[in-house]
């Protein structure tokens, strides 16, 4: 039998106890007893789901959600980080970063070339740290010797405690220790870093009677395949000694906000996985709960439960819950991953993913034994497509919901098809009076992935906040404008079985609109939830914003430039007991915080549910913090809360500032565009010295603008967060759709004026061999660049088209990148790349080489005779041998073209 089976036979006898008072009176453990054992040794399976079926109801039946059971496969699962720095030991990583790379591997036997990022296409070879971990099965009694083989470092972890110490940068070396073991699974992480060169990581025992070593086989490895491996693209930062790095600056905060304190009201072994919340009075509050689904099986049975919370404004010892609906709970209506509640003139409606519900108690006893619907129905087929946030405003004409449409992903986080082109939509509906028919949902914009919160800001308008995935390369809050298209694009090219029709967005037909604050992934957030608006205070105006997988909440401070809301996200409060899902606000300013989460990377730090409240202290104290970051004509104005001293105001270098671009793609998330650090060439302080202005020569609208500082106020407090996140959608004073001048008297015979500079991206040319776009190194042009070009036989080659205006000697400038290491050595210090125009051979051109792969070089300027007219460029790998082939190794972002200014035309002749 194995263990996992034992486990669940071991809990029989709880289960039958919790179930008497609903089984029969004759029926006993006695009479049990011998028909599981005879369908166990039988029939080991069947009975098995039984159990696991009784174990989940007597668990609803105390009051406590059943978890969703571990799913084991062979083999073991390895998250890679791509760090882009040097290296020397085995360091934290910063908390709650998504891994570059995130899958199951059957043995842990790892060389170079075996991590392949799934953006690019390209192996990972310098600079990156590796996480393995699952389970190891021990078949027998005994003493056991591992042996842990790396280049670089590496430490292995066994049951939680530290068995060898491989680290530091070294070239391959084994390390081996002796450890007694039970039989039965053990838990294991291997960490494990490679800095420059090459790469190895094994893991081999010796078990009891073995007379040699061998690799660990999948047989006895195992690991949870109910966990959705998501993934990310770009750089992952460390926790380095001497780094400046420390909470709220550079790393996440560690507790509640100091003008706040925080209490749980959870009663007793009640542990809610919160899906949705809502008020109903001063002293109640309903809860909906479940284990989000991660198996992607439409027989998946939603173990959904609402709950009745009471006396949550009084002391926590007085807080009782009730299960209202749901699972476990006989003659109930049976919700379905509920993640939308609304409480309106004392009627409860429930959002799920089939639709928007009235709940209905027919006999007043408490209990909803039935549920009817409002709207539309809506069809699903993924465990993606939730139907989120249920938000009540009262309008001239009636009583509205609104909430929104997540769409099909599938399991790696890559977008899948939908066959509804609702989904990815926000809606609202008209509440229908009792015992009339459905009203018809309004969709009002769309273009989103995963909107897990609806909210109002504090001037009315519509937010929406959204999940860095496909089309979305970060975590974004959303001005929700009605006919508004916000980016993602729903594949219809993605066919499972018929009679499955994909349909793309219905708002797709229009142009893609800005999103309104950015929130970079893995920095400030990566999956931000529900929205508060914030009503007084010194941050009246401002939004409050959940995050359930780095856990807490943000601040977001906005302002309206040409129409158009734009602003700055900062750090706000931590320290609550799971992953913040949703928020409540009662009146007298508590709010009411639900958490919730499941494995893998749907939790913060593993984390799965909550329930607390958190009230403004009585005497609150003064927070020095950034108050608000605003655009200005030159570059950035900050207001702090308190007053800052004049010499660190009037200091430049007290700010730090960077800038860069997003380029949404089909792909999982997405990099930095054109990153680029911004100087402060001078400051203007305000008299209250509350305020400085930053001159910011280069800033540029559709950037993010990352602002760090620490400064310290009169009294030498830090910062409570430090950094902002600043989204320039436009800058103040610019008009959008400028209306042309008109000119009163025309010049007749006007100067011709050069024509500019042409960037030609050359991932967008024709590529032949194993040339291929990849977007794996920061800061590249466009949406990518081409690498894997260092292949043997003249077989790489990038070809694009320029059009040259008139005759003339035309400048080129090709973007190159070509770092010291690569996964072939040591580059020679210079390189080159032939260039053939219209067919034949031109130069080559000589390629420096840099320290690393993230730095970008620009050639020499090549002066090029052209004609007018359309030219074909080419790039070409020129070697083709194995000694000259690292001359040739480098990525490629872009060819530059400037044209030589038109000539004047000829003076007419004398008349």
């Amino acid at each position: 039998m194995r263990i996992d089976e034992e486990l669940i036979l071991s809990q029989v006898a709880i289960t039958y106890r919790d179930l008497l008072p609903f089984l029969k009176p004759q029926t006993s453990l006695r009479g049990w007893a011998p028909l599981l054992s005879g369908i166990m040794h039988g029939h080991p399976r069947p009975i098995l789901a039984i159990l696991i079926g009784l174990t989940a109801v007597s668990a609803a039946l105390r009051g406590v959600a059943p978890a969703q059971a571990p799913v084991w496969i062979s083999g073991a699962t390895v998250q890679l980080f791509d760090i882009q720095e040097p290296i020397d030991q085995v360091y934290q990583l910063v908390p709650n970063q998504t891994p570059n790379l995130n899958e199951a591997r059957s043995t842990i036997n790892f060389g170079n070339n075996s991590f392949t990022d799934p953006v690019s296409s390209t192996a990972f070879s310098t600079q990156f740290l590796v996480k393995v971990f699952g389970q190891i099965e021990a078949p027998i009694t005994g003493t056991y010797e591992f042996a842990l083989e790396s280049d670089d470092g590496s430490l292995l972890y066994l049951d939680d405690s530290l068995l060898i110490d491989n680290d530091g940068t070294h070239g391959p070396e084994t390390v081996t220790a002796l450890t007694e073991l039970p039989v039965g699974w053990h838990s294991f992480q291997i960490d494990a870093f490679n800095d420059v060169g090459d790469f190895l990581l094994q893991l081999r025992w010796r078990k009891p009677g073995d007379l040699a070593f061998s690799v660990i086989p999948s047989s006895h490895l195992r690991t949870d395949n109910n966990v959705v491996r998501v993934t990310a693209p770009g750089k992952k930062f460390l926790l380095k000694s001497g780094t400046d790095r420390r909470p709220g600056t550079g790393l996440p905060l560690e507790g509640m906000h100091p003008a706040w304190e925080i209490e749980t009201i959870r009663p007793g072994d009640f542990t809610p996985q919160v899906g949705a919340m809502t008020l109903a009075g001063s002293s109640t509050l309903f809860l909906a709960t479940f284990t989000p689904n991660q198996t992607d099986a439409l027989t998946w049975e939603p173990e959904s439960q609402i709950w009745r919370v009471d006396n949550i404004d009084g002391l926590p010892a007085n807080v009782t819950a009730t299960q209202v609906a749901g699972f476990g709970l006989p003659d109930s209506a049976r919700p379905n991953e509920t993640t939308g509640l609304a409480w309106v003139d004392g009627e409860l409606f429930i959002a799920e993913r089939t639709g928007v519900f009235r709940m209905i108690d027919n006999d007043e006893d408490g209990v909803f034994e039935e549920k009817v619907l409002i709207g539309d129905s809506w069809s699903w087929d993924n465990f993606h497509q939730f139907a989120f946030c249920l938000k009540h405003r009262s309008e001239p004409d009636g009583e509205y919901l609104y909430g929104a449409l997540s769409v099909a992903i599938a399991l790696g986080g890559n977008s899948d098809s939908n066959r509804a082109d609702y989904n990815g939509s926000v809606y609202k509906l008209k509440i229908p009076e009792p015992g009339a028919g459905p009203n018809p949902v309004q969709y009002l914009s769309g273009g989103f992935r995963t909107p897990n919160g609806v909210g109002f800001g504090p001037n009315g308008n519509l937010f929406v906040t959204d999940n860095q995935g496909g089309w979305n390369p970060s975590n974004s809050l959303v001005h929700a404008v009605p006919g508004r298209f916000y980016g993602h694009y729903n594949p219809t090219d993605v066919f499972p079985p018929p009679p499955f029709t994909p349909l793309a967005g219905r708002f797709e037909n229009q142009p893609v609109s800005p999103k309104t604050v950015h929130f970079p992934h893995n920095e400030v957030a990566n999956s931000p939830t529900d929205i508060l608006p914030i009503t007084s205070g010194d941050f009246a105006g401002q939004l409050l914003v959940g995050e359930l997988t780095t856990g807490g909440i943000r601040r977001v401070f906005l302002e309206e430039i040409n129409g158009e809301l734009q602003g700055a996200v900062f750090r706000f409060a931590q320290g609550f007991e799971g992953g913040v899902h949703r928020m409540r606000q009662a009146a007298d300013g508590t709010i009411y915080v639900g958490c919730m989460g499941s494995s893998g990377s749907w939790s913060y730090q593993n984390l799965t549910q909550g329930l607390q409240r958190m009230r403004p202290k009585s005497e609150a104290p003064a927070v020095f913090e950034m108050k608000a970051v605003r655009a200005t004509t030159t570059g950035l104005e900050i207001e702090f809360t308190l007053p800052v001293p004049l010499a660190l105001l009037q200091n430049p270098p007290s700010f730090e500032v960077q800038q860069w671009r997003y380029v949404p793609t089909s792909n999982y998330g997405g990099p930095k565009i054109d990153r680029e650090t911004l100087t402060v060439t001078s400051t203007s302080p305000s008299a209250n010295r509350k305020r400085v202005s930053l001159n910011l020569p280069g800033i540029r609208s559709d950037r993010v603008i990352h602002v760090r500082t620490g400064v310290r106020n009169e009294t030498g407090d830090e910062l409570w967060s430090g950094e902002a996140w600043y989204s320039m959608i436009q800058f103040p004073g610019t008009d959008p759709d400028p209306e042309p001048d008109p000119d009163p008297d025309p010049d007749p015979n006007p100067v011709p004026t050069p024509q500019g500079t042409v960037r030609i991206e050359l991932e967008d040319g024709a590529l032949s061999g194993n040339a291929a776009p990849s977007n794996d190194e920061p800061d590249f042009s466009g949406t990518g660049f081409v690498a894997q070009w260092d292949n043997i036989g003249n077989n790489e080659t990038i070809t694009v088209t320029y059009q040259a205006p008139h005759d003339g000697d035309y400048q080129f400038l090709i973007r190159y990148g070509r770092g010291q290491w690569s996964g072939i050595g040591e580059l020679p210090p210079a390189g080159y790349v032939n260039l053939i125009l219209d067919n034949s051979p031109l130069t080559s051109v000589t390629l420096a080489r840099a320290t690393d792969w993230s730095e970008w070089l620009l050639t020499t300027p090549l002066t090029v005779p052209l004609t007018t007219g359309s030219h074909t460029i080419t790039l070409r790998n020129p070697y083709s041998s194995a000694i000259e082939k690292p001359l040739g190794v480098a990525n490629f972002d872009y060819l530059e073209i400037t044209p030589p200014p038109i000539p004047p035309a000829p003076e007419p002749p004398p008349q």
